[in-house]
């Protein structure tokens, strides 16, 4: 029978079933990837490379004090000996840098995942201060992007921190902007330690190249040491927020 269009309309509202809550609702990238493994890795290969960075202090204070000697001979078994152990050095770094990109590309996008699905799951708790959102892909491919990688990267983790923590709770404090400072400030010095280096011909000359070179040695191991905390820290709260929430 149609609807009698003389009676009052009808004020009842059906209400249907609320959709199930299930770890992934809401979150493109499916549920809780576990990134306590990879976070580990990563800081144990920061750790190293503090330890090498530490080291090639040692070795620029003795190139220093060579170079600084008017008898400077560059045939001299000891200072072929400490080029052989700059020289191994630099394979080890190359090795261990080229698996942490790969490692650490790969937290990246296990991060960003969890990211979406904690801030979906409980976005209104979340600090989420109106930033742009980020996939998983773009957040780690443009730190090999020139230009970009200065700049969206840094936003991208920061979304990533933000949408990760809650205001009442641990957080990440300041860790994700010294980390950048320190990251940007590791760039500059790399390229300037190679002008330096490639224009230096006389004793004079990389000696005072290697009295720079310490005193700049303090920015690579800050920016290493910021960001294995930064790794350590957001891996810890996005575990602590997986359990609150039962993604995990």
């Amino acid at each position: 029978m149609s609807e009698n269009l003389y009676l009052p309309p009808s004020t009842s509202v059906e209400v249907s079933p609320p959709l199930p809550r299930h770890p992934g609702q809401g979150s493109p990238y499916g549920g809780y990837h576990e990134v306590g493994v990879l976070s580990k890795v990563i800081a144990g290969i920061l750790a190293v490379s503090v330890l090498g960075d530490v080291i090639y202090s040692l070795i620029d204070w003795t190139n220093l004090r060579v170079f600084s000697e008017r008898s400077f001979d560059d045939e001299s078994s000891f200072y072929l000996k400490v080029t052989r152990l700059s020289e191994w050095i630099d394979n080890v770094y190359l090795i261990l840098w080229l698996v942490l990109a790969i490692i650490w590309c790969v937290w990246t996008s296990r991060v960003c995942k969890n990211a979406w699905l904690i801030n979906s799951r409980d976005g209104a708790t979340a600090i989420y201060r109106g930033r742009k959102s980020y996939s998983p892909v773009v957040s780690w491919a443009l730190h090999f992007i020139p230009i970009a990688q200065f700049w969206i990267p840094f936003q991208a983790m920061a979304w990533i921190c933000d949408a990760s923590q809650k205001p009442l709770g641990l957080t990440m404090g300041k860790l994700v902007g010294a980390w950048w400072s320190f990251w940007i400030a590791n760039l500059g010095v790399g390229v300037m330690t190679i002008i330096l280096y490639s224009g230096a011909e006389t004793s004079e000359e990389l000696a005072a190249f290697y009295r720079v070179s310490l005193v700049l040695s303090p920015v690579p191991i800050l920016s290493t040491v910021y960001g294995g905390l930064m790794v350590l820290r957001l891996s810890l709260i996005q575990r602590l927020r997986a359990s609150d929430l039962g993604l995990r």
